[in-house]
């Protein structure tokens, strides 16, 4: 009976002490979470406010998840861009193998978000203290320096699934014909000077500009999801008109097994086929941006709005 008893008195404060230590941990848990919450949800006391460098890393995944969505139209975009007749059966053919040349591109957009908005991330704050009056121009300055480390870093990986989809073979047969070139690093790398343009054209239009509508409305009503999302695509919209002859030109030229400069797509581009010539594969380009500004868009605003809602609550 004694040693019964004890064992039950010994059981009966074992797991007292067990119940203790859980709710312990759980509540260090939460207010870990808590601590995490106030350093990237800031209440201004007239508004709740994301945490700029935080919500670098937000549009960062958000990018990455948009880019996957829009994966397949990459395709059709890069036939129409080389002059490809968009035709039922290569409809098909785009059918049975959707993500033909996805993953190096993917990985290219993945590493390129990456160096984008994380240099973005990081140069922000320093930026800031030097224009205090002016915080889109130095989130402008700060994705600027990002698109540039993104280029440089990414453009091979750009070079290898862009030339998969247009010439419809794998990976490693891509690789053997640049390597056959005898210049590989040329090869890899063509078309990036002009790339690295087009984004500097695109990335500070989009993005201030959708800072500069979103303030507008802010003053006028409380932002929405909708009104976000669609910011990000009139935005998207305005950028990729005036940046796409760039984009154009660098995958002519990315495309192109003997090196071609820009000057060179230009004068053939527009002996050819004239102005319009630089806007091939603009509609449906359009319809994939519209498309994954709104998926950027909504994922970046559902983010914000359950970090705020966590907030308030």
């Amino acid at each position: 009976m004694g040693i019964k008893t004890n064992y039950r008195i010994f059981n009966s404060f074992t797991n007292e002490f067990e119940s203790e230590t859980s709710l312990s941990s759980d509540a260090n848990l939460f207010s870990n979470i808590e601590k995490y919450l106030d350093r990237v949800v800031m209440n201004t006391g007239s508004s709740i406010e994301i945490d700029p460098t935080f919500r670098e890393v937000i549009k960062g995944t958000s990018s990455i998840f948009s880019s996957l969505c829009t994966t397949p139209i990459d395709r059709i975009v890069a036939a129409k861009m080389t002059g490809k007749k968009i035709t039922r059966t290569y409809l098909c053919e785009i059918a049975h193998q959707p993500f033909l040349g996805a993953g190096p591109r993917l990985m290219s957009q993945s590493l390129g978000t990456l160096f984008t908005f994380g240099t973005a991330a990081a140069l922000y704050a320093p930026l800031e203290q030097n224009f205090p009056h002016h915080p889109i121009a130095a989130s402008s300055l700060a994705l600027a320096a990002g698109t540039l480390l993104d280029r440089i870093t990414t453009s091979p990986m750009t070079t290898l699934g862009f030339r998969m989809q247009t010439q419809e073979k794998r990976l490693g047969e891509v690789f053997q014909e640049i390597l056959k070139t005898g210049r590989p690093w040329r090869s890899l790398y063509a078309g990036t000077l002009t790339l690295m343009i087009r984004d500097l054209c695109y990335l500070p239009i989009c993005i201030p500009l959708a800072e500069y509508i979103n303030r507008f409305f802010a003053k006028r009503k409380e932002p929405s999801l909708a009104l976000s999302t669609a910011t990000f695509i009139a935005s998207g919209t305005v950028a990729s008109c005036l940046s796409y002859p760039w984009q154009y030109i660098g995958m002519i030229q990315k495309d192109s097994l003997v090196p071609i400069s820009a000057m060179q797509v230009i004068k053939n581009t527009w002996t050819q086929r004239g102005f319009l010539g630089f806007y091939q594969g603009f509609g449906i380009n359009l319809g994939r941006l519209a498309f994954l500004n709104l998926v950027f868009g909504a994922s970046v605003s559902l983010v914000e709005s359950f970090l705020k809602s966590l907030k308030q609550s």
